[in-house]
């Protein structure tokens, strides 16, 4: 996971510094939360303007799943999975460049993280929506661009 300052504006919100980490996948919903736009329908993620609104951090962990590694972060303990291995305790405070298993996680953090990775890696998200239909002049001009094969 790459840590990234992220700077939301719009107008009439005022500067403030939010910690907690977030998921790319909120910006969409935090969009068009501030834009009055009503929610899009499958996409994973939750607007953040209401953490916005209220100064402060985020209340659930960030998960991110990516081949045969996934993790979840809260605060500044971080937990890894893959495949075929132990599970792997980081404190991002005390080691950002995550170097080495933190020995010092407390009971409620590991199960805060561990129960956020047990339910995201085994469910699919019930927001989901089936894939497109794609006629098929649509895929003939496609598979013409080089985007199918």
């Amino acid at each position: 996971m790459i840590h990234v300052p992220l700077v939301i504006h719009w107008p009439g919100m005022a500067p403030a510094r939010i910690a907690g980490s977030v998921g790319l996948v909120s910006i969409a919903a935090t969009i068009t939360d501030a834009a009055g736009v009503p929610p899009m329908t499958g996409l994973d993620g939750a607007s953040l303007v209401p953490v916005l609104e209220a100064r402060r951090g985020t209340t659930g962990p960030v998960l991110g799943v990516t081949g045969g590694l996934s993790f979840a972060v809260h605060g500044h303990f971080k937990l890894v999975r893959s495949r075929g291995r132990a599970d792997a305790w980081m404190d991002l405070l005390r080691d950002p460049l995550e170097y080495a298993s933190a020995p010092n996680v407390g009971p409620k953090d590991v199960a805060r993280l561990t129960t956020a990775l047990t339910l995201a890696t085994r469910a699919p998200s019930p927001r989901r929506t089936p894939p497109p239909v794609i006629d098929a002049d649509t895929l003939r001009r496609l598979r013409a661009l080089g985007y199918v094969d």
